[in-house]
């Protein structure tokens, strides 16, 4: 859940598949959570919380996954009016649960005794007005099914495209490698639940539901904790694909003759059918980069890479992709050159007559003495004071 927050931290309100990710992180959070209370718990508060409460939102999962799987692939977050057809067995069975929502806390607490103590599929454990216990179990193992064979034909019908349209990077390799792992723990971590779904007919006791289904469990768990864990050590993987991002079918050319069919299909062609990083998009990236040089807004403390997106409206994963893959200098380096260049420029001009180092590397936009003096040292090979003593050396009534 820490995890989902930060993605959404990351994502700073960009429109990026990293939106539907955080979503998959928190709602399987929850989902898990919800499975230890029910296997290992014995509170009947936390029960009432999370097995009379939450279980609805595991029908986001799925719905999730796919959205993230396939704005990857396509470079494209924004859905369709039919794509919101995919929430509406979440709303159905989240609007079950309102009974026992606004119900009063001593009938949680009753419903949460029952499940803790009885047959689950009895009328005491009811939590949906709308499905019985046994159809919404069988229909989680289902609506579960159905999302793993719909990403995995996603994941196939847009990879033959990618080869094609993409270069040939480390950035590709490395998400193409990290969809591949995603799907594969996913596809361990549903298996393994729709063999529990269908142990949970066979064991209708807790204690013998629990014993047939450890391995199971351990094999979900293990496969999210793995997912998370990818997720924080190859950070690149929320860069996305080094696709183009234009915005090819509002320039599209309107025919008089063109229905609202056609356009709708070209439009969708543009979107299935993405490219690499043109020349013409390589420079305008570039002319942003040139923009914030020659505006100096890298002497502001606070400058990061996100005001550079938000001046040029280029995606933030994209200049990040290109100061990896493209930049002679990776993004932080570029800064601090160009930062220290200007300090070199205010020492060499005489500003340490009315200023100090602390004042120097102040309005460099630098935070710390600390910090200036290793950037400083690391680009001229020597300390500042050194730098300014050599200048007094060569030209001692010019400083």
């Amino acid at each position: 859940m820490f995890l989902s927050l930060m993605l959404l931290i990351f994502n700073k309100g960009y429109k990026s598949a990293n939106r539907f990710l955080a979503g998959v992180f928190f709602f399987g959070s929850m989902f898990y959570l919800t499975i230890f209370v029910f296997f290992f718990g014995e509170s009947l508060f936390f029960t009432a919380i999370f097995e009379a409460s939450i279980p609805s939102f595991f029908y986001l999962i799925g719905p999730l996954f796919y959205f993230y799987i396939r704005s990857v692939l396509r470079d494209e977050v924004r859905l369709s009016k039919l794509d919101y057809l995919h929430f509406l067995i979440f709303v159905v069975v989240f609007l079950g649960t309102l009974p026992i929502l606004f119900s009063s806390w001593e009938h949680k607490l009753e419903v949460a005794r029952n499940i803790l103590n009885k047959n689950w599929f009895g009328p005491y454990t009811q939590i949906n007005a709308i499905l019985s216990q046994k159809a919404n179990t069988i229909l989680r193992g289902v609506h579960l099914l159905f999302y793993l064979v719909l990403i995995w034909l996603t994941f196939y019908k847009y990879k033959s495209q990618l080869k094609q349209n993409l270069l040939d990077t480390k950035q590709y390799h490395i998400i193409n490698n990290w969809l591949i792992v995603l799907c594969l723990l996913f596809t361990m971590a549903a298996v393994s639940f729709l063999l529990t779904v269908f142990q949970v007919f066979l064991f209708p006791l807790k204690i013998l539901l629990v014993q047939a289904t450890y391995y199971q469990t351990v094999i979900m768990s293990v496969s999210y904790l793995i997912i998370n864990l990818g997720l924080m050590f190859n950070p690149q993987i929320l860069y996305g694909l080094p696709f183009e991002k234009k915005d090819r079918f509002h320039n599209l050319p309107l025919d008089q003759d063109n229905t609202s069919t056609d356009l709708t299909t070209q439009k969708e062609e543009a979107i299935n059918n993405p490219g690499c990083y043109s020349p013409e998009y390589l420079h305008q990236i570039e002319l942003s980069i040139l923009y914030a040089e020659t505006e100096m807004r890298y002497l502001d403390p606070k400058f990061k890479m996100e005001h550079i997106s938000t001046d040029s409206g280029i995606p933030l994963h994209h200049l990040a992709y290109y100061f990896s893959n493209f930049h002679p200098l990776k993004y932080t380096d570029w800064r601090n050159n160009l930062r220290i260049r200007h300090a070199m420029k205010l020492i060499t001009e005489g500003a340490l007559s009315y200023h100090s180092f602390e004042g120097i590397f102040y309005k460099c936009g630098f935070t710390n003495h600390t910090t200036f003096n290793r950037a400083f040292k690391t680009i001229t090979r020597m300390t500042p004071g050194d730098f300014h003593k050599s200048l007094e050396d060569r030209n001692p009534l010019a400083v």
